[in-house]
This record gives C-alpha cells, structure tokens and sequence, in this order.
C-alpha cells in the first residue's frame, strides 16, 4: 500500500499518497531509508496543518534496487515494487509530476489480475 506514517518532534501524520506509493514498498524491503525535516516551525501548528517537508532519500541497497529491473516481475507486489523503483528514479530525474504518474502506476500494477496478492518477488 501506498502509506507511509511518519512521526517526530510535534509533527506526525501521513506523506502524500504520491509520495508514499514511491517510497512504502522500497522501505518494506530495507532498499531505501529517508529522512524528513518540517519546513514550518513546528510550534504553532494546529491539528490537521499541511506541513512542508524537506524528504532526504538515501539507498541503502543499490544492488537490490537495480535487480529489480533484472527481470519481468512475476507477481502483483513484484509489479508494483518495479513500479516504485522506477517511480523513484523518475522523481530523482524530474520530480513531483512524475511522482503522481509512478503512483497511478503502482496502483494499476497493485490491483493487477494477474498475480492477485502474492508474495514479493
């Protein structure tokens, strides 16, 4: 699934869904850790606040990351782990716009009928 809790000072809450679809099933396999930092002065903020975050992603598993890509996935999770993947590329290329897109293709692969709910590849 595409979401991603986060929890720290005074802040917690969910990342966008774009975001979140990208970045959930990459940190479920340990190939990407991220850091976020509030934007805002955490203070003041009400219950429910958008707040702007700065997100640091770091690879922790370049190897794992880029097998992906060795072979058509097999399952449902496997389709939606290469989408992520290359969400992730995308966003690092060209940023949020291609985010939104990594997440509609998350999604499509995630409720693909081929595969159903299998375990990852």
């Amino acid at each position: 699934s595409g979401i991603v809790r986060f929890e720290g000072g005074r802040i917690r809450g969910n990342l966008p869904r774009h975001l979140g679809a990208v970045l959930g099933p990459l940190l479920r396999r340990g190939l990407v850790s991220v850091t976020l930092r509030a934007m805002v002065d955490e203070e003041n903020l009400h219950v429910g606040s958008d707040v702007a975050l700065e997100a640091e992603v770091r690879v922790a598993d370049a190897c794992g990351l880029f097998a992906i890509f060795d072979g058509p996935p097999r399952t449902a999770a496997g389709k939606a782990l290469a989408a992520a993947a290359y969400g992730l590329l995308q966003w690092a290329e060209y940023g949020r716009e291609e985010l939104e897109v990594a997440a509609r293709r998350e999604e499509a692969a995630r409720r693909s009928p081929e595969g159903g709910e299998e375990a990852e590849d």
